[in-house]
């Protein structure tokens, strides 16, 4: 019974023989984190009850009506009872269904709270509702409202509700009345389900001018069919087979990790947390690992190269390419451009070299992309350019010296060898050392004299580690080291080519010596007699050598 404003009483009953409901309910309508059910406690659960009425048999005298669930006191052990009023009421047959729905509904009722959306407003204290809810797993549940508060600058309704059932309405006791409810729903106390539809992909985007790799990891939330209470996922890194796992961050839907670094492995967790908090056994969550290939483009090629001879002069160029990454060009001399001399790495794709050895040569170029660890990445078609450089007019051959290597100089890690039928010298790899050196003797040209010098001489460069396994190990798959986008050619070609230095020593009195650095490209024009040659050779890898033609050392005079 309640007293509106203007002082009218309005008397409501519950009856579910003569109700209907008011509105259907779902767990859309309740604000989240709110819904709270209390259920009756196991220990003070009543199992008797004493209702005070006024007896019309004894001239209305306040008698008790004691009513006691014989089974329920049997099965718990001590006797719990409460009270009741129905002052109201007169009559035997009045009281007793009364006695029985206030001991059913205190034994076996639950009390349900939340906060409601903008409709349950309308909601007053003794309507009854349909409730759908997937926490208790309750479909078509009647509930009762028993009390509302309004807050309409908000627009929700703080709503409190009692379990109700056609059971507590009718003459009989019954002893339990609640019925085992079988739900189609997944156990919330089941394993936390991984995520599902997992992919992952790399993609590289450009900032400033610069190629950047970052690693995308696509997934979706299990099926609400299977898993109703997942929440979201935790996102744990870890950087290396040996690395640390580290918590970024909380994500409902997919994952970037970003950047990433070519030729790292990576691999992220993803750890479920479902709507109370509980986490998904950490070994048990999903995970995705991915060596990062990076951008695999090789350069653009050059369109073409130039070089022209003035004298001993050489002006080689080209037109730069528009790629971005490109960090500048190198230049090499020789037949092709991994067995090449090294000349020079500039920004822009030119050099002058002045003092070039006489002779026929070719130069190579190639645009250079440096990979995020530091890796020289080469165009795919290094370019090349042929010039001459001429013997100066007046200049005559006066003496000549050859060198093969076999059983003369000294070797500090080098050794000769046949390649192509022919001597040649290589480093020795000793130890696992890729730098060696070899000496020349020393030429005597008989007399000091002013004469322009140069060393002839051809290099190969040749690396053994040309399948997957030679390159890769046995611990990396092909997808790992770019397979599934690199050509065959890129994958086994070589990166990094050898080096050869040589330094001319020359005295006119086989004691004080003077030396000409760069002689593997140039020539010296001194005064001289006694010639000695040093050739350092280092190699990039232990399954690669530059091997170094027999030399031919040239001794030309000038006019006089």
């Amino acid at each position: 019974m309640t007293q509106d404003e203007n002082g009218l009483l309005r008397l409501g009953f519950r009856d579910l023989n003569n109700e209907t409901t008011v509105m259907d309910l779902t767990d859309d309508d309740v604000v989240d984190g709110s819904f709270q059910a209390t259920y009756p406690d196991a220990l003070g659960r009543p199992n008797a009850i004493r209702i005070k009425y006024y007896a019309e048999e004894r001239n209305y005298q306040l008698e008790d009506y004691v009513f006691t669930d014989a089974t329920a006191l049997a099965a718990e052990g001590d006797y719990r009872e409460i009270t009741r009023e129905c002052l109201g009421l007169s009559t035997i047959d009045l009281i007793q269904p009364m006695a029985y729905y206030y001991l059913e509904r205190a034994r076996n009722g639950r009390e349900i709270s939340f906060v409601g959306g903008r409709r349950t407003i309308a909601l007053e204290p003794e309507d009854l509702v349909v409730f759908e809810h997937r926490v208790p797993g309750w479909t078509d549940k009647m509930l009762r409202v028993v009390r509302t508060s309004p807050d309409l600058e908000n627009f929700t309704s703080t709503i409190t509700l009692i379990e109700e059932s056609t059971e507590f309405y009718d003459k009989d006791y019954d002893e339990l009345i609640e019925d085992l409810f079988v739900t189609t729903l997944p156990d919330p106390n089941a394993d936390i389900l991984n995520v599902i539809n997992v992919s992952h992909a790399e993609e590289v985007f450009y900032y400033r001018g610069r190629s950047y790799t970052r690693w995308k990891i696509f997934f979706d939330p299990p099926d609400e069919e299977d898993y109703p209470w997942w929440d979201y996922a935790e996102i744990w890194v870890k950087v290396g087979d040996a690395g640390e796992w580290v918590y970024h961050t909380r994500s409902e839907m997919n994952y970037v990790l970003d950047p990433v670094e070519e030729g790292q492995r990576y691999t992220v967790k993803i750890v479920g947390v479902n709507i109370f908090r509980v986490k998904q056994q950490f070994d048990f969550a999903m995970s995705v690992t991915k060596v990062i290939i990076g951008k695999t483009d090789d350069p653009s090629n050059l369109s073409w190269v130039t070089a022209i001879a003035n004298g001993d002069t050489v002006s080689i160029y080209a037109e730069p390419v528009t790629d971005p990454d490109i960090d500048g060009y190198e230049i090499r001399m020789g037949s092709s451009f991994f067995g090449g001399i090294f000349i020079k790495y500039s920004l822009h794709p030119s050099a002058t070299i002045a003092g070039v050895r006489p002779g026929t040569h070719t130069f190579w170029m190639s645009p250079v992309r440096l990979s995020t660890s530091g890796t020289k990445i080469y165009s795919s078609t290094p370019v090349s350019a042929t010039c001459t450089v001429f013997i100066p007019a007046g200049y005559t051959s006066i003496d000549s010296e050859i060198w093969d290597y076999d059983a003369i100089g000294t070797h500090d890690n080098t050794e000769h060898t046949t390649y192509n039928a022919t001597s040649h010298l290589k480093c020795s790899h000793t130890a696992s050392v890729l730098v060696g050196a070899w000496d020349s003797p020393t030429w005597d040209l008989l007399s000091v004299q002013k004469l322009k010098l140069w060393a002839d001489f051809t290099t190969a460069f040749v690396a053994s580690a040309t399948t997957v396994e030679g390159i890769a190990g046995t611990t990396l798959t092909t997808e790992d080291i770019g397979g599934a986008t690199k050509s065959v050619s890129q994958i086994v070609g070589v990166i990094n080519a050898g080096n050869v230095q040589m330094v001319m020593s020359f005295s006119t009195d086989d004691i004080v010596y003077s030396n000409v650095p760069y002689f593997e490209i140039l020539s010296a024009e001194v005064n001289v007699r006694y010639v000695k040659l040093e050739i350092t050779v280092e190699d990039p890898t232990p399954d690669s050598n530059l091997y170094i033609g027999t030399l031919t050392m040239q001794a030309y005079e000038g006019p006089t």
